[in-house]
Parts: C-alpha cells; structure tokens; sequence
C-alpha cells in the first residue's frame, strides 16, 4: 500500500502506476476502486493495451457489461491479435444477448490462441445458448483436448449428448466422469439419471444406481452426494 502511495506521488500521471494500483485494490477485493485506476490508467494512455483489457475484465466482474464492451472493443482495435481481448468481447457480448456476435469474437480468440482451452469453453457456452448443440459439443471437446479439467465440462458435453439422442455415447463418457471425479455430484446424478432411462423399469435385472450408490457408500462425508441420492431414491 506505502510503494503504491509512493508510486503515484512520485509519477501522478504515470500509465503503469495507476494501472498497478488498479491491480492491487483488485487483490484487495475494492472492484470499483480498481476500475477507477485502470481507466485513470487509459485516460493517461490511451494507446495501453493491458489497461483496457483489465478494465474489461474488472466491468465483467461489476457486471457493468456495455462498458466491459466497449473497453474490449477499443483493446481488440489497439491490437487485433490479442486472444484475450477478444475473448473479453464475447463474454460481455454474450451478457449483453449479442450471441452471434458473441460467437464471432470467440471464434477470433481460438484462432489466436487454439491451445488455450478457456476461449473454447466460453465458444461453447455461447453455442449452446442458440441452440447450435452439435457445434457447442465439438467446442467443449476442444477444451478436453487442450487441457480443461474442470468436471463440469465433461458434464455439460454429457447432457448435450443426450440432447441430441446420442444417449449410448453419453453414458459412456459419464461413467468416465464419475470414476474420474467420484466427488462431483452433478454428474453422478447426470448418470444415474440417464442409467435409470436406459433400464426402463427397476425390475429390468440392472441396477442403474449402482455407481451412485457404491459412490455414496465410499464419501460418507460428501453431504451434497447423500441428499442427491436420498432424492433420487424418492423419485
């Protein structure tokens, strides 16, 4: 807090200084003090690239998201090779329910940076929001492929694969899932749920909560598994 104080009174006008304090009061958890020095940061500079992404990243957060737009647009003027800004556009644009256009800046931050699995994941979300369901699943595919390993987007691609009646190849890969991350109780119940379809009836000779069970059983502890499997045994 003293070398940022310092910083400033030493260069007032100085671009990366009050971008720095901008940086600080985000670690601080003050957002609106944060975007107050990044755009101080852009006024003194108006051609700084990285102030006007983290200006759109802190509006994002205020869910400010016309201005987020709009700081996204003039970094990805300032310099149209940036992944991340583009990246930017699209989440505020898909805020905004400016889907295609959403797409279209998504689209530009894989090309840029296709090995990064985030702009596939915020693609795909986007995909699927118009109802572009085969091109969502391919999307978060991607992001599997380049290194995502949050459970939820292998989970996502399992409902979509239901979605589109492709029902085997989504048992297949929840069953995956769940013997990956056991813990994670959407796709338990995800499984289980479409496991029960399968089976049609309860006396069919296949138990379709065997692996919840068995999951159940092994994290007693897990208190959102045990509530979830209670309500499905009651449904």
């Amino acid at each position: 807090e003293a070398a940022c104080r310092h910083a400033l009174e030493q260069a007032p006008d100085h671009s990366g200084s009050r971008c720095n304090v901008g940086t600080w009061r985000c670690r601080q958890r003050r957002p609106q003090e944060a975007a107050a020095r990044y755009r101080d940061a852009t006024v003194a500079h108006t051609g700084f690239v990285g102030a006007w992404i983290k200006l759109g990243m802190m509006m994002l957060e205020l869910q400010d998201f016309a201005q987020s737009a709009s700081a996204f647009q003039r970094a990805v003027e300032l310099q149209p090779d940036a992944a991340q800004a583009w990246q930017g556009l699209g989440r505020a644009r898909q805020s905004l329910g400016d889907l295609e256009a959403a797409v279209a800046a998504l689209q530009h931050a894989t090309r840029l940076s296709p090995a990064d699995s985030s702009p596939w994941v915020d693609l795909g979300a986007t995909l699927q929001l118009l109802g572009r369901l085969e091109e969502a699943v391919a999307s978060f595919e991607q992001a599997l492929r380049h290194g995502e390993r949050n459970p939820a987007v292998a989970d996502t691609i399992n409902g979509l694969l239901a979605n589109l009646g492709r029902t085997d190849e989504a048992i297949d890969q929840g069953r995956r899932l769940v013997l990956a991350h056991p813990q994670y109780v959407p796709g338990q119940l995800k499984l289980a749920h479409l496991l029960w379809a399968k089976a049609g009836k309860p006396d069919s000779g296949e138990d379709p909560f065997s692996l919840i069970r068995a999951a159940a059983r092994q994290q007693p502890d897990n208190r959102a598994l045990q509530m979830e499997f209670i309500g499905l045994l009651i449904e």
